[in-house]
This record gives structure tokens, C-alpha cells and sequence, in this order.
């Protein structure tokens, strides 16, 4: 077998392996409460925005935002469960496993700080 051969072999196998990690972690349960709490933590942050745009300008929402782009908006599950349960959102049972007090998540606003330019990070401490 010539080298190129060997290299694809080996290559293909090399992603294959890769494909298998990411899946069994998105299908895992730990990967589930990860997602479910990213998409509470879009949700609030969207709801969050636009609270901001009721009160504010463009150019004050942008300040206010990257004061935040370092340390990021941090909130707790059970504050998150009532500020969603305040607008009557989401369905987040697939946490009631976690500790709502120690389970976290931070939104870092990012430049331009727009509605849709954030990361989040996911702290869970679940059973």
C-alpha cells in the first residue's frame, strides 16, 4: 500500500473517532442539560435585549453591553427559571436534576453588541 493510501486510511479512521466522541457527548445526558441550558440562556438573553431596546438607544445598549463582555451576565438557574417563568417560556424539566443555585450560565456580550453577538458558558452541577 502506498503512502497517500495509508494517510487517508488512517485519516478517515482519525475522524471517525472524532464523529463518535462529539456524538456520545450531544447525546449523553450531561450533553442534553448543556444544550437545554444554552437555549435558556438564548432565550433569556434575547428577552433580556430586548427589555434593554424598550428603554434604551443603539449606542447606550452598546456601552451597557460591553461593560459586560469581560466578567459576562451571569444568573443562576432559579433566577432564570423565574425571570422565563415571569414571561411564561420555555420548558427546562430536563434540569431538575441540576442544583439551581450552583447551576450557572454567563452570557459575554461580544462586539458589534447586537441582539445575536454573545457566547454563552454553562456551569451545571447536576445529579
Amino acid at each position: 500500500m502506498n503512502k497517500k493510501k495509508t494517510f487517508a486510511i488512517i485519516g478517515i479512521i482519525i475522524l471517525l473517532i472524532i464523529l463518535i466522541i462529539i456524538l456520545s457527548i450531544n447525546f449523553s445526558k450531561d450533553g442534553r442539560e448543556q444544550r437545554k441550558m444554552k437555549n435558556l440562556a438564548k432565550t433569556f438573553y434575547s428577552y433580556y435585549y430586548a427589555e434593554k431596546e424598550n428603554k434604551d438607544d443603539k449606542d447606550a445598549i452598546k456601552v451597557y453591553m460591553s461593560n459586560y463582555a469581560d466578567t459576562g451576565l451571569t444568573i443562576s438557574l432559579k433566577d432564570l427559571k423565574v425571570y422565563l417563568d415571569s414571561h411564561k417560556i420555555e420548558n427546562y424539566s430536563v434540569l431538575n436534576t441540576c442544583d439551581e443555585t450552583k447551576t450557572k450560565v454567563t452570557v459575554y456580550p461580544e462586539a458589534p453588541y447586537g441582539k445575536k453577538d454573545y457566547k454563552i458558558k454553562t456551569t451545571l452541577i447536576c445529579k
